[in-house]
Parts: structure tokens; sequence; C-alpha cells
């Protein structure tokens, strides 16, 4: 028989579980500059190297980048759960919408060209493997408490 967990640490689960999307946003930008430090160290070969590179290796990366976009935050909802159990995934919800709405938001603003700078293609990345997250978090948080609940 589970023991109920005393109601102090849900404010503590809500704290936790917004310092882990912190850190998935530290870890989106981690694996879009290994992304493009990748491509920069590449962008000096002839290109036939670079074909040959990105046909033997480009399947790691993109399998380190969708790898992570969807096991952190399925991590992420079960040591937030372990602290305290979600009943109804509502604090997937609101940070995981709140993030969306942002990313997109960010999106929008540089495609309209609000942000400035070199080339977006990896600030694009990093917000796409946000929401990726974001997805993945809301999910697994409702599939988490269904299956708890009954």
């Amino acid at each position: 028989m589970e023991q109920k967990k005393h109601w102090l640490l849900r404010p503590v689960a809500w704290a936790a579980t917004i310092a882990m999307v912190l850190g998935l946003e530290l870890i989106a930008e981690l694996v879009c500059r290994l992304g493009a430090w990748l491509v920069l160290l590449a962008s000096g070969l002839s290109t036939i190297a670079i074909v040959i590179l990105a046909t033997l290796f480009g399947g790691a990366y993109l399998s380190l980048y969708f790898y992570a976009a969807i096991f952190l935050p399925a991590l992420l909802v079960t040591f937030s759960d372990k602290i305290y159990p979600s009943h109804h995934a509502f604090r997937y919800y609101f940070v995981s919408i709140y993030e969306i709405i942002a990313c997109v938001f960010l999106i929008v603003a540089a495609i309209i060209g609000v942000v400035k700078g070199g080339s977006l293609f990896w600030f694009y990345a990093k917000y796409a493997w946000l929401i990726i997250a974001g997805i993945v978090m809301i999910v697994t948080g409702r599939s988490e408490s269904i299956e708890r609940n009954g």
C-alpha cells in the first residue's frame, strides 16, 4: 500500500519541474551548438568528403537530437512524479503549453525579421526541439497520470 505524500511536496514538485524545464532549454542549446560546431568543422572539407561524412555520421547526430527530445522530458515527468504524483498532469500541461507558446512566439519573431543575425537554422532547430520536448512531456505526463489513477 502506497503511503500518501505530504502536501508540501506539491510546490516542491512544481519548482523541480520548472527547474528541469530550464535544464531542458540548456540541453537544447548544447545539442544545437554541437550541430553548429560539426557543420563548422565540415565546412572546410571538399564536397565529396562532406557527403561521405554526412552519410556515415549524420544519422548519429539526428538520433541524438530526437532521442534527447523524447527521452529527457519522459525522465523529467518520472522525477517530478517521484517527488509528488500529479493527479491530472496539470503541471505538465501548464509548463509545456507555456514553453510551446514562447517557442512559437520566438520562431514567428524570427520569421518576420525581429530576430536578426547570421543563419537562423540552429535557432529554429533549438525551438523546434523544445516544442517536441513539450509535446512529449504533455503526452507522457498524461499517460502516467491515467495509468496511476486508473
